[in-house]
């Protein structure tokens, strides 16, 4: 552990706010909370490691460290900045296990999804079969009631980057993430379309993982592997001054403050200082958008992924939404339980969708027609347990410019 975090461990003072927020606490009664994962646990390492022996005195803290879902919640409520999800991720280090297939897999989402939309009409259909999620569940312990649906590989974005290598100065770099890539490129497109509509050009990278879920997976040495080269793909154009803009909450919360907790290096800095989510890019073009946009009747319940929260742009996205006359707004901001590959994993299946359950139960209560959230992981799980029509804030305005 490095000596700022050393210092910082001293501004816990076990207030346990933390843990009041922490959504897996409260729905598994086994699961100790970030409180004991985090500054208690990196406590037990620094003593362990000051007498040069392993942290045995963990204990049965060890073995969960995996419940974890990596909301970020914990480090938003602690009163005295505290880096509890930090301190956890790092906590993990500790656990020496062999990464099972199923981990493997939802590591590199890349490969899914160059499979996937490789053999989309074939694929789609096998994976909403109920026998072959029976089977999957079985053999891997991937829970797949809540199937992933690929799009075709005739609909996926085309990368424009390359084509400007070396001249690229002040450009806006679209980057999608895997989800938007492999699975939802309307969003993309519908991101670009409002862009050109603003009078921005945009080019659209061809690299599209952040390498956040080889971390969420255990595998740091592979995750900081996939930092690093990302770090030197984009350095040239961060240098000439380009802004990189990503429409998943997940992947702008990776890119800006994930790598700097990892790497720690200048250029990690760097990247992070040039990406922006979305909304925040979008706050300039408020007025222009206000005069562009036409009414919505409908009634929507917008939701505040965690990851948004994490990174403080939850205001920002829901400005632009008020933006929109007629659109009937009822914030929620609860956990969906899904937590990006966390809710596909068999064994995490009853805490996640009871994580998710007051969620849907508070979207049910105000009956919308449209159920709005920028996150890709939070809109599957949200549509499949409630039944409504789920869509990206960008779809939603450029919808609005359209009519």
């Amino acid at each position: 552990m490095n000596e700022q975090l050393d210092r910082l461990l001293d501004h816990c003072i076990k207030c346990s706010d933390c843990q009041g927020v922490c959504p897996v606490a409260a729905h598994n009664p086994q699961y100790p909370g970030p409180k004991l994962l985090g500054p208690d646990l990196a406590r037990i390492k620094c003593a362990g490691g000051a007498k040069g022996n392993t942290p045995e005195a963990a204990g049965e803290l060890l073995r969960s460290l995996e419940m974890c879902s990596g909301c970020q919640r914990c480090e938003l409520a602690c009163p005295y900045g505290v880096p509890v999800a930090q301190l956890i991720r790092q906590n993990r280090d500790v656990l020496q296990r062999k990464l099972l297939l199923r981990d493997k897999m939802l590591a590199t989402p890349q490969v899914l999804g160059q499979m996937g939309t490789a053999i989309a009409p074939l694929m789609n259909p096998v994976l909403r079969n109920s026998l072959v999620q029976k089977m999957i569940k079985g053999m891997l312990g991937l829970e797949m009631e809540q199937p992933l649906a690929f799009a075709s590989r005739k609909d996926l974005l085309q990368p424009t980057l390359r084509q400007w290598a070396g001249a690229a100065e002040g450009k806006v770099i679209y980057f999608p993430g895997c989800h938007v890539n492999y699975q939802e490129p309307e969003v993309g497109r519908a991101f670009l379309q409002l862009l050109d509509i603003l009078g921005v050009k945009a080019l659209v990278t061809d690299q599209i993982c952040c390498g956040m879920p080889l971390l969420a997976a255990g595998n740091r040495e592979k995750a900081h592997t996939a930092f690093q080269r990302n770090i030197q793909i984009f350095k040239e154009y961060v240098e000439q001054g380009s802004q990189i803009v990503t429409t998943c909450p997940s992947c702008s919360l990776t890119l800006k403050k994930i790598y700097v907790e990892e790497l720690g290096t200048e250029e990690a800095r760097q990247l992070a200082s040039a990406v922006y989510d979305y909304s925040e890019y979008l706050e300039q073009y408020s007025s222009c958008l206000a005069a562009l946009v036409h009414p919505l009747r409908e009634r929507a319940a917008y939701h505040l992924p965690c990851h948004t929260q994490a990174q403080g742009t939850g205001l920002a996205g829901l400005q632009l939404m008020r933006l929109v006359p007629g659109l009937e707004l009822n914030v929620v901001d609860d956990c969906c339980g899904q937590s990006g590959t966390y809710g596909f994993k068999a064994e995490k299946q009853g805490v996640s969708r009871a994580i998710g359950s007051s969620l849907v139960w508070r979207i049910a209560s105000i009956e919308p027609d449209i159920i709005i959230t920028p996150c890709g992981s939070c809109k599957d799980r949200l549509s499949f347990a409630s039944g409504v029509q789920t869509v990206h804030p960008v779809q939603l305005l450029n919808n609005a410019c359209q009519k």
